[in-house]
C-alpha cells in the first residue's frame, strides 16, 4: 500500500468556468448559478443566510488545472509524497454574502432574463422564522395565484414545481450559506512556484487577475444561452420587461416584518 501511487485532491464548492472552455458554462443550476437565475426571474424573495459571512468557491477550470499539474509533479517531478491538496479560494478571494447578492442584482439588471414573474428583489434573513413567514407570503401564495391562472387558461401550472425545486435546493445551500470554513491551501502554492511563465498561463490554479463583476457576467449570459435557452438577441425585449416590471414594483414584494436593519439584507 506505501508504493500506490496516491493524490488526493478537495476542491471547494466548485462553480462554472472562468476562462476555458467557455467563460460562464455550467450544465446545472446548483449554487450560485441557480441563485443568480432564481433572483433574476424573480421567485427567490428571501434568502436564509449569514450576509457577513462568506464561501469558498472554485472555477471548475481551475479545478481541473490543480488535477492536471499535481498529477504532473508526481510523474514529472517524482514527488511521491502522500499529501492532501485544497483547491480552494477564501485565502486569496473573500467575497460576502451581501456583496454577491449586491453585485447579482446589479448584474441581472444589465442582463436580464425573459419572462421574468417579478421585478428581481427581496432580501436575506439572519431568523429562520422570519425567512420562513416570507417564504409562505412571497414564495408560495404567489406560486399558488399563478398556477391557478396558468390553469384556468387551460395550461399545466409550473410555480408550485418551481418553487419546490427551490425549497430542495435550499435545504442543501442554506448549511453553507450560514457558516464557513477555512483552508490552508499551502501545497498548492508549492506547485504554482514549479510552474514557469508559459505553464502559469496555460494552467491556471490561482484566482490572480479574477474580476468578479466580468464572472458573474459571463455566468448569467451562459446560464440565458446554455442552461435557459435564452439567446442574447433577446436582451432588448428582457430590459423592456424588467422596466416595465419595475414600474409595477415600488417595493410591493419586500417582506415588511422586519424592522432591524441588521438582520435584514436586500437583495
Amino acid at each position: 500500500m506505501d508504493k500506490m501511487p496516491v493524490l488526493i485532491l478537495r476542491p471547494s464548492i466548485v462553480v462554472p468556468v472562468w476562462k476555458e472552455p467557455l467563460p460562464g458554462w455550467t450544465d446545472n443550476i446548483n449554487g450560485p448559478t441557480g441563485l443568480l437565475i432564481g433572483a433574476g426571474k424573480g421567485v427567490i424573495r428571501t434568502m436564509y443566510c449569514n450576509q457577513e459571512g462568506y464561501a469558498d468557491y472554485l472555477p471548475v477550470d481551475i479545478a481541473v488545472n490543480g488535477f492536471l499539474v499535481a498529477t504532473w509533479n508526481y510523474i514529472a517531478n517524482k514527488d511521491h509524497e502522500k499529501r492532501v491538496y485544497h483547491l480552494t479560494s477564501s485565502s486569496e478571494i473573500r467575497i460576502s454574502w451581501a456583496e454577491i447578492i449586491e453585485r447579482g442584482r446589479r448584474i441581472t439588471e444589465k442582463i436580464p432574463l425573459n419572462n421574468i414573474a417579478w421585478y428581481p428583489g427581496g432580501s436575506m434573513k439572519k431568523s429562520k422564522l422570519l425567512h420562513n413567514i416570507c417564504v409562505f407570503f412571497f414564495h408560495l401564495l404567489p406560486a399558488y395565484f399563478i398556477d391557478s391562472l396558468i390553469f384556468l387558461a387551460g395550461h399545466k401550472p409550473i410555480m408550485i414545481r418551481i418553487q419546490r425545486r427551490i425549497s430542495k435546493g435550499f435545504e442543501v445551500f442554506e448549511y453553507y450559506a450560514n457558516n464557513q470554513w477555512d483552508f490552508k491551501n499551502d501545497h498548492v502554492h508549492v506547485l504554482r512556484k514549479l510552474m514557469n511563465p508559459r505553464e502559469k498561463k496555460a494552467f491556471k490554479i490561482d484566482g490572480e487577475g479574477l474580476n468578479i463583476d466580468s464572472y458573474f457576467e459571463d455566468c448569467i449570459s451562459a446560464a440565458r444561452i446554455y442552461i435557459l435557452n435564452e439567446p442574447l438577441d433577446t436582451l432588448p425585449a428582457a430590459r423592456r420587461h424588467m422596466r416595465i416590471t419595475r414600474s409595477q414594483d415600488p417595493g410591493l414584494y419586500e417582506c415588511p416584518l422586519s424592522t432591524n436593519a441588521t438582520d435584514d439584507q436586500k437583495m
